[in-house]
This record gives C-alpha cells, structure tokens and sequence, in this order.
C-alpha cells in the first residue's frame, strides 16, 4: 500500500505561515521573544546542568551500578531491567522530554532493549516538579491543590507502568557490555556531553518558538472565546498554563494543568519524535500513554479533591 504524499499540504500550511509573518511581524516577532524569555529564564537554567551530568553518569556507568541496586525492586515491581531505575529516576528529576532522551540514550548503549525502550517511552513522561510547584503555583494560588496536581500527574505514570508491565520476569533482557569499556578522558567526555546538550537544547528550542508563533497566528485567525488558552495549551504547554484565565474556578484550573502536562503539548510530541526518530521506539506507545495518563491524572485528582473535601 502506497503512502500518501502530504507535501503538498504541507507547502500550501507553510505557504500561509509565511504570509501571516509577512503580514503581522510584530505578533510574530512579540510570540518569538516570549518563546526566547521563557526558554532562557525558566527551562534552560533548569535542565541543561543535569542534561550534562546525567550524560557524563551515562558515560561513566552510573546506570550499570545502580541497577545492581535496584535490580530487585525493579524485577519485582515492574517486571524490568535494573538499569530502567536510571531513566524512570532521571526523567522525574529534569521533566519531559528528558524521558525519550534518557531511553534513547540507554537503548544506544545497548543498556536496554527495545521492548524496555519501548515499555519506558509510555510511563515515563513528567513534568518537572519545580515547574509544577512554582508556574503552576503562580496559577492556581493554592499550595494544597498544586500539591494534588503533582501528585496526580506522577501516580497516573506508575499506574500505567504496572498496567502494561511485561507479564512475567526476566523477560526483558539485560546488557552490561558497556560496563566492560574503558571510559574516556574527562576533559573529552565533558567536552561530548556539552555539545551533545546544546543540541538538544537547540531542538527544543526551535520546536518551543515554531509553536509559541502557530500559536500566536491562531489567535489572529480564529474569533475571541473563552477556550482560546486550551487551543494554545495544546499546541504549546507553557504558554497554554501562563495563559489560563483567571476567571476560572481552582477545580477548573487544575484540571486543564493536569490536561496539558499529562497530554504534553504537540510541541513536547514533536520533541519526543525529533528525539527517537532513528530508532525503533514507537511513537505510538508515547501517545497512547499520554491520553492515558491525561484520564488516569484527572481521575486521582477528582479523587484527591473529594477526599479533602476541597
């Protein structure tokens, strides 16, 4: 069966984009400097030292020798090789889409398999908990219920890590072979990671400001409603939650915050697939865990809400 050839389409959207630069370069220029501010002031700061340590932990196996630690409670809980404790640890320490990349990166070192990568790239999808704690914070101006949105967002994961975990142990194969290579300089190790982080940074970077702008053009093309914030939620999550009106009730508020950091954005799923695309990791396990977990959060969520009787 012959795939279908969508470059013309694709002309025709980057035809009218350019047209919409061309015809409002101030909305443009104002979306491209807020991605710019945002990605400078809050992600940037955050995550590009632990993206560098994390890196040279790889190379200095790290992962190897906390497996020997974990390997118990890893086979027993979710069915896995030790070395997943490495990603599913790191991911919740740097936030999305530092997932993908630390699954990624382990499946190259051939430290899991691709039935391991592909069990992670579901379940291991959070926010960073500063994030969490601190812009949505700022939004719904109650410790008690931020506090419920990151729990939920982080219980929902490990619900559907054990849901979908392999059936029986041990059938995940594990790979030490890197433990037996001899490590590189420092120096030229450091030097690999920094280049390889801004990379990274770099892809996120350009992914966060095409957004911020598709963003910026759907304002101008569609009329004024009150769903506006979800639209752009969906498209870019940061703008999305700092966009979120204030008229909105905490219940409320905190069930779109949970909505765009469970689902993530297409500009955090444009990330993910710029990050796996030349590895066998299906994207689709990536999005069928975020609807998913989008239920599952909300759901925890009505449950911690009632519980408290908030």
């Amino acid at each position: 069966m012959l795939k279908k050839d969508y470059s013309n389409t694709i002309i025709i959207i980057l035809i009218m984009i350019l047209v919409f630069i061309l015809i409002y370069p101030t909305v443009i220029i104002n979306e491209v400097q807020s991605a710019l501010t945002t990605f400078s002031t809050k992600y940037f700061p955050a995550v590009f030292p632990i993206y560098i340590i994390t890196d040279l932990l790889i190379n200095y196996h790290f992962p190897e020798k906390m497996a020997s630690i974990l390997e118990k409670w890893t086979q027993k809980i979710l069915h896995s090789d030790g070395n997943c404790a490495f990603i599913i640890i790191m991911s919740m320490l740097s936030g999305f889409p530092s997932g993908a990349k630390y699954t990624n990166d382990l499946l190259q070192k051939k430290l899991i398999s691709l039935d391991s990568a592909n069990y992670l790239i579901t379940f291991t999808h959070f926010s960073n908990p500063l994030f969490i704690l601190g812009t949505c914070f700022l939004i719904t101006q109650n410790r008690i219920l931020t506090i419920g949105i990151l729990i939920s967002h982080f219980l929902a994961n490990f619900i559907i890590a054990i849901i979908i975990r392999p059936k029986e142990r041990g059938t995940i194969k594990k790979s030490h072979s890197s433990s037996l290579e001899k490590s590189n300089p420092f120096i030229t190790t450091l030097t690999d990671s920094i280049f390889k982080t801004f990379r990274l940074m770099l892809m996120i970077l350009g992914t966060s400001i095409i957004f911020f702008v598709l963003s910026g053009i759907l304002s101008i093309i569609l009329p004024i409603n009150h769903f506006d914030y979800f639209l752009t939620g969906l498209l870019e999550l940061t703008k999305g939650i700092q966009t979120i009106p204030n008229k909105l009730s905490l219940f409320n508020k905190a069930t779109v915050i949970l909505t765009f950091l469970s689902f993530g954005s297409i500009s955090i799923h444009m990330q993910v697939l710029s990050i796996i695309k030349n590895t066998n990791i299906h994207y689709r396990n990536f999005l069928l865990g975020r609807i998913c977990q989008a239920g599952i959060s909300i759901l925890l969520f009505y449950l911690f809400a009632f519980s408290l009787k908030l």
